[in-house]
């Protein structure tokens, strides 16, 4: 019975620090999408996208309320957070999360959490606009490919 309570002792220890730490982790994930307004921060970053989808193919614009909606219901804390939490927990440790929460309070980091909205909108029209100027390129390499896959299905 001893050698039981033993055992026991040892595996409640050796799991006791990883649990606790585990648990920090998750906790410093929720600060940190509590401390960058996440609701918000995603309600900017899609109206941002999806006007410069808008901007770039007009017949989406009758849909912009709908496709509002959708990524509202989908996009929030209540719905994508707890595997938001579970991606940064696993990809940072706890004393991590805390570093970054104590940049995201600092003036430096309030302001990025405000300007990557529209960092990722001028992004993104860098990206269409980079595409546009090489669309023969990219059609040429399209058609390429089309004709050497059709070849070697002969």
């Amino acid at each position: 019975m001893n050698v039981l309570k033993t055992i026991l002792l040892s595996v409640m220890l050796t799991l006791t620090p990883a649990a606790v730490a585990e648990g920090s982790a998750e906790q410093e994930a929720e600060k940190l999408l509590q401390i960058i307004n996440f609701d918000q921060l995603m309600t900017e970053t899609v109206k941002t996208l999806l006007d410069a989808e808008i901007q770039q193919n007009p017949d989406v614009e009758p849909l912009r309320d709908v496709m509002l909606s959708f990524f509202g219901k989908y996009f929030s804390l209540s719905a994508i957070g707890p595997a938001m939490i579970e991606l940064y927990t696993a990809n940072f440790t706890a004393a991590e999360l805390r570093e970054i929460n104590a940049f995201y309070r600092t003036k430096a980091g309030k302001k990025t959490i405000e300007v990557m909205p529209v960092l990722v909108e001028q992004g993104a029209e860098l990206a269409a606009q980079l595409v546009e100027e090489n669309m023969d390129e990219l059609e040429a390499m399209i058609l390429e490919e089309m004709v050497r896959v059709r070849r070697s299905e002969e």
